[in-house]
């Protein structure tokens, strides 16, 4: 790695050029693509980082402007490694078999605990393209967990026998994603809002009946952060505003990050490489390592875990 940055910046000393601006430029387009999509290298070795640094300041006497540019897009990448963990499993204890047993603040509790962790298992290398989004096994691990919980609610409502006590059941979903959205877990509340609006949920007339208004009201407004009205837009305003930490919808920032791959060509008219959509790619990674960073670690009585991890 350092015979690379070597012979960048001998190429700046020492071969000509009409335009020793041009020349910067086009440096920091090959450095801006490598720090970009290969951190690592600058995370192993910080003299790498630091020999970078030092030859922008240099820079700054030929094209300051652009000096400060790099700078900006550099700051922009969180070079700090991001560990990745395992679920705990925990031992076995006294069991809970009726999902109305359990009070939904725990629920929420142990969903925010383990969800979380499936959700800092994704790399950003998982993230830099279509083809790494598609093939990642963490992305892919999340998104069957998304699907599963909105399998789960589904399951436990049709399994009940009598309508009231399913429309108990509704309710307590309800008012579980409401826990949920309190905890700034948004993930899970699309999950469970997904199982209720399944089409064998909603045929469900009698049962949706003996739920209070004001409990319907609720989903209705849990409904608000997971529809795409206006782009997410209740949703993304949630996120902008949401204290730490806090459980984001990965599947939207996927949706963003295709958007800005195909919408953005890889390299300008003049021949240079598109700075823009590297910079807008690199916001999107960067928000999501910022919320990977700050985990979930509430305490959840074993019994309520073991219940849980079993229907897992």
């Amino acid at each position: 790695t350092k015979v690379i940055i070597d012979v960048i910046l001998y190429w700046f000393e020492n071969v000509s050029s009409r335009s020793p601006s041009l020349k910067l430029q086009r440096i920091f387009e090959i450095l801006g693509k490598w720090v970009t999509f290969y951190p690592s290298d600058f995370i192993a070795n910080k003299e790498n980082k630091e020999l970078v640094l030092e030859f922008v300041e240099c820079g700054k006497l030929v094209d300051y402007r652009a000096c400060e540019s790099f700078l900006e897009t550099l700051n922009n990448i969180n070079l700090e490694p991001i560990v990745t963990v395992d679920p705990v499993i925990p031992v076995t204890t006294k069991r809970i078999t009726d999902i109305l047993n359990v009070p939904v603040a725990e629920i929420a509790k142990h969903l925010s605990n383990t969800e979380f962790v499936y959700f800092q298992n994704i790399h950003w290398q998982d993230l830099i393209s279509a083809k790494a989004r598609e093939s990642s096994k963490a992305i892919d691990t999340v998104i069957k967990k998304f699907t599963h919980i909105s399998l789960w609610v589904a399951t436990e409502i049709v399994r009940t026998a009598h309508n009231k006590k399913r429309g108990a059941v509704i309710k307590h979903f309800i008012q579980l994603a409401q826990s949920c959205l309190e905890l700034r877990n948004f993930a899970v509340v699309s999950a469970i809002v997904s199982g209720l609006n399944m089409n064998a949920i909603q045929r469900l007339k009698k049962s949706w009946k003996t739920i209070p208004k004001a409990v319907q009201d609720q989903l209705a407004h849990l409904e608000g952060y997971v529809m795409p009205y206006n782009n997410f837009a209740k949703y993304r305003n949630a996120l902008k505003t949401s204290p730490l930490p806090c459980l984001p919808f990965i599947g939207i920032y996927c949706r963003d990050l295709t958007h800005i791959e195909e919408g953005n060509a890889d390299y300008l008219e003049n021949g240079h490489a598109n700075l823009e959509k590297m910079r807008m790619k690199t916001v999107v990674v960067k928000e999501i390592r910022m919320f990977q960073a700050h985990r979930y670690n509430f305490e959840v009585s074993v019994s309520v875990q073991n219940y849980l991890n079993n229907i897992s």
